[in-house]
């Protein structure tokens, strides 16, 4: 990438701090961005890369410091097609975190939200931390085992305080960087983009983490939203001991509906005819693997090791694939080993910028007592699921501390959207947002995370970005076309 960085001025590089302009107030301090294409940045198909061009912006690292250390920012945009019909910018983040935005970015102009490319330049970002913006690089490095014989929690804390290492090992190699890795200065830099596009409000379009990062912006810069749509909606306070237990009471409220359907098909699957005798054949299937785990393969295949995880992972799929998990855990209980999937590759996370990201803005998760007796009690409660910790147990013995959201209503349009079974962001968190920061709600009926963009429900943020119509009741969440 060969585009100059644009230095912001001082009064624009403190502009997070300010109160939002006034309604007439000129960008006198507009500072340039120099683009260019991105396919030297970017993997992109050749469309992608025409279509796609890429800047770089520097930013304060400490917005209360706005003259000290500055960081670099990459921005992408695809522009509108039909200029005389452009209403703005809509600023995309696709969730994380820890992840770019600027690869996601072909994906949304393929979206249902890609028809907004019309009447709108799509923007992202690599935010501060991840991609090809200024980050700090800190892989992971393996636990090792605890000691023969320990306890199941001698075990929990010797890997915790694994964790604790790590953490302070990362945020040791820049700590003055990961200090500043918050939803809330990424607002600001935010604020900085949008200044620097000319722009006086923006549309913005957020999913999972990105909704939470984009109830942060709307919180600080109110007057500088057009229209804002957050889908798969993040909890309006990350309390990571409460988040692991709405996680995991999701994911046991639809294995109680999924062994209601399996008991529906008793003469089929043979686990039983209600829900109680299909969740008692399942669990004892797997208290039997897990105490005598077998290693087996299928058609030949390479060997696999099948234990009591293997009959969790099938009892918690998601909706769309129940009939081939009821069908896998016939084959498992008949001694047979399940049919391997495909997983797509993920994103390429950031390490440190996802623990700071969760830790510096989430309360929890310091205490190894807290997050183990809270284990137990889930354990206790969701016995399907399980009580193992999701968010708390990344931030042990975090050595920064943390700094909660403080969001609150605006007056910008607003709308959030919730999956009804969904277990990464339930939907109970969409409500709890949406009765904080206002808005309105609409239920997408699936159970799949952060797929608003993939189904025909995302026509409704197309209209919503074009006209502001919000839409009403309920969406049929099956998947769009491709």
């Amino acid at each position: 990438m060969t585009a100059s960085i644009a230095m912001v001025s001082l009064a624009l590089a403190s502009a997070g701090l300010q109160a939002p302009q006034a309604q007439g107030q000129t960008l006198t301090d507009q500072a340039a961005m120099n683009w260019s294409p991105c396919a030297s940045v970017v993997e992109t198909t050749p469309d992608d890369a025409t279509a796609m061009e890429c800047a770089t912006l520097r930013v304060p690292l400490d917005y209360t410091k706005p003259a000290g250390r500055t960081i670099r920012i990459e921005v992408s945009r695809m522009k509108a097609t039909k200029q005389a019909e452009r209403q703005g910018v809509l600023l995309f983040n696709p969730g994380g975190p820890g992840v770019s935005g600027i690869d996601y970015l072909p994906r949304l102009a393929k979206s249902q939200l890609g028809t907004l490319r019309t009447d709108h330049d799509l923007v992202s970002f690599d935010p501060r931390g991840t991609g090809r913006s200024d980050r700090v690089d800190c892989s992971p490095s393996g636990s090792g085992h605890p000691p023969a014989g320990a306890s199941e929690k001698e075990q929990a804390r010797f890997y915790s305080e694994h964790e604790a290492r790590e953490n302070k090992r990362c945020v040791a190699q820049d700590h003055a960087f990961a200090a500043q890795l918050t939803a809330a200065n990424i607002a600001r830099d935010m604020d900085v983009i949008r200044r620097v596009l000319g722009e006086r409000k923006i549309d913005y379009f957020g999913i999972s983490w990105g909704t939470g990062l984009g109830a942060v912006y709307r919180s600080m810069f109110d007057g500088h939203v057009r229209r804002m749509w957050l889908d798969s909606v993040m909890p309006p306070h990350m309390n990571l001991e409460a988040m692991d237990g709405a996680y995991l009471r999701a994911q046991e409220t639809r294995f109680s509906k999924f062994a209601t359907w399996i008991a529906r098909q008793n003469s089929k699957y043979h686990f039983g005819p209600t829900r109680t005798v299909v969740s008692k054949s399942l669990f004892k299937l797997r208290e039997q693997l897990t105490r005598n785990p077998r290693a087996t393969s299928a058609g030949g295949g390479a060997e696999t090791v099948v234990d009591g995880s293997t009959v969790t992972n099938l009892m918690l799929s998601t909706r769309d694939q129940w009939a081939w998990a009821a069908s896998n855990l016939v084959i498992v209980r008949d001694g047979g080993a399940p049919e391997r999937t495909q997983e797509p590759a993920g994103p390429q996370i950031n390490h440190l910028a996802y623990r700071a990201l969760v830790c510096n803005d989430g309360s929890g998760g310091r205490d190894f007592e807290v997050t183990w007796r809270n284990e137990q009690r889930r354990q206790h409660d969701y016995q399907a699921a399980g009580g193992d910790s999701v968010f708390a147990w990344q931030c042990s013995q975090w050595p920064l501390p943390a700094r909660p959201w403080k969001l609150r209503k605006g007056t910008s349009l607003l709308q959030l959207s919730g999956h009804i079974g969904e277990e990464v962001t339930p939907y109970s968190w969409a409500r709890a947002t949406k009765n904080v920061i206002g808005g309105s709600l609409m239920t997408v009926d699936n159970d799949l995370h952060g797929t608003l963009w993939t189904t025909p429900c995302g026509m409704s943020a197309v209209q919503f970005f074009r006209t502001g119509a919000a839409p009403k009741g309920k969406c049929p969440g099956h998947r769009a076309a491709q």
